[in-house]
């Protein structure tokens, strides 16, 4: 009894939990011990193979092991291979993937833009400056493009050729009616007396508008019977 100590609550320990720390003390000094032992003794094997190794290099070429020779745990060895191989193939087979998406990739932004141009945009640097000459890119065109460029070509062509048929002959640009018939026919249309009156600027900002309107609902129906032709 006279050993028998006064303790606080929280210090009270139950006998199979002290007998669960010693066992673990004990356990983690055996593996202590073991791991000691064991790291002794795989130095001294490195120290044999290390000594093997130099000795090896100094015999004749004949008398001369090759590396593989030394290993001793072959199938360890084979497995160790066998686990690099495959681990080489799943990174090669995932490059491989990255290399494809990327060229698909390419491919796409090359049938987008650089192969959708008939003149490539191109460009010159300077030597002794940083200046820089861009050439002008032009787009290819499609078939109802051009032949509305072809259309508008021929307007241009024509409505120039009277202008100079008209200068040459010296006619005025704007012809009082009355000047070559003192009439009212009623089978001219457009027929008007006196010279033509110029619109002003609301009127010709109104009629502007009524075209602009025109030629867009032409557009709208022109594209829509153009995507049907190409479905």
């Amino acid at each position: 009894m006279d050993r028998v100590q006064k303790m606080r609550i929280d210090q009270v320990k139950r006998y199979g939990d002290i007998l669960m720390e010693e066992l673990l003390v004990q356990q983690e000094k055996a593996k202590a011990e073991f791991k000691k032992e064991l790291s002794g003794t795989l130095g001294q094997i490195k120290e044999k193979l290390m000594a093997l190794l130099a000795e090896n290099e100094q015999v004749t070429d004949i008398e001369r092991l090759e590396r593989d020779e030394f290993i001793i745990d072959v199938a360890r060895k084979e497995k160790v291979e066998n686990e690099g191989e495959k681990e080489c193939d799943e990174i090669r087979k995932e490059a491989e993937k990255t290399v494809l998406r990327l060229q698909l990739l390419r491919e796409r932004v090359k049938q987008s833009t650089w192969d959708k141009m008939e003149v490539q945009q191109k460009a010159v640097k300077s030597i002794q400056s940083d200046t820089i000459i861009f050439n002008y890119p032009i787009r290819i065109r499609t078939a109802a493009e051009k032949r509305r460029l072809n259309q508008i070509i021929s307007a241009r062509r024509i409505e120039l050729k009277e202008k100079i048929m008209r200068y040459e002959s010296k006619l005025k640009e704007g012809l009082d009616q009355e000047e070559f018939s003192k009439f009212i026919e009623d089978y001219i249309m457009n027929r008007a007396r006196g010279k033509p009156e110029f619109l002003d600027d609301e009127s010709i900002q109104e009629a502007a508008k009524e075209f602009a309107i025109k030629d867009a609902e032409k557009k709208a129906k022109r594209d829509k019977m153009e995507a049907n032709l190409n479905i």
